[in-house]
């Protein structure tokens, strides 16, 4: 009985917490955000551009969200929107913030077809809505999702020894990360998966090792 009583706070919370980013935002998380995203994936490429990309299951949805996203990411004053016109994009905005030292930086945030991507670069942005190799093409991951076995689907995949060769090009000599390097590069991929059985999620984790 205490334990269902608890359940039912918590989840009074919840709809306490959702309510007030409502009032605060103008989103309805459910409605505005969680009913139209599918999969997502994050894709990083040489050492300056990478891109989060969400199949929309819900593109007249997805639009609409980037144009109420837009006016939301500029209240602290730190940032402007300006528009983005870019091939692919029908409705997005280009983020731009000041990194200090005169330097400013920019993200890309678009809704395209069945799309939803935040890119570091307008590169980024064409790789991310174009067409051309996807994740399942890669050799890398069809060797490791083979390894899960049992007939599971991949659910997460990170190439380590690929980011470890990116964050060294970009970190160069930095101390802390010389530290973990030798640790990192032991590693080659993690993949896991998971595969309904009955009324039970069976799950199953990876890491190869070079």
């Amino acid at each position: 009985m205490l334990r269902l009583v608890a359940v039912r706070a918590q989840a009074r919370r919840g709809e306490s917490v959702l309510a007030q980013l409502q009032q605060t935002t103008g989103l309805d998380l459910r409605r505005d955000v969680l009913a139209w995203m599918g999969d997502a994936g994050v894709f990083l490429a040489g050492t300056d551009r990478g891109a989060l990309v969400v199949h929309s299951k819900d593109p007249a949805a997805t639009r609409a969200f980037v144009r109420k996203l837009r006016p939301l990411v500029t209240r602290g004053g730190g940032a402007t929107a300006g528009a983005l016109d870019a091939p692919g994009v029908d409705e997005g905005f280009v983020l731009r913030h000041d990194n200090g030292g005169g330097r400013s930086g920019e993200v890309l945030v678009a809704a395209g077809g069945d799309k939803f991507v935040v890119a570091t670069s307008r590169r980024a942005l064409r790789e991310a809505l174009g067409g051309g190799a996807t994740l399942g093409d890669a050799a890398a991951f069809t060797g490791a999702a083979g390894k899960l076995g049992g007939g599971m689907r991949p659910s997460l995949f990170v190439d380590i020894e690929r980011a470890t060769r990116l964050a060294a090009a970009a970190k160069g000599s930095d101390e802390h990360f010389a530290h973990v390097r030798p640790y990192l590069d032991a590693f080659g991929v993690v993949v896991a998966g998971t595969k309904p059985d009955g009324d039970v999620t069976r799950g199953r984790a990876i890491a190869t090792l070079k």
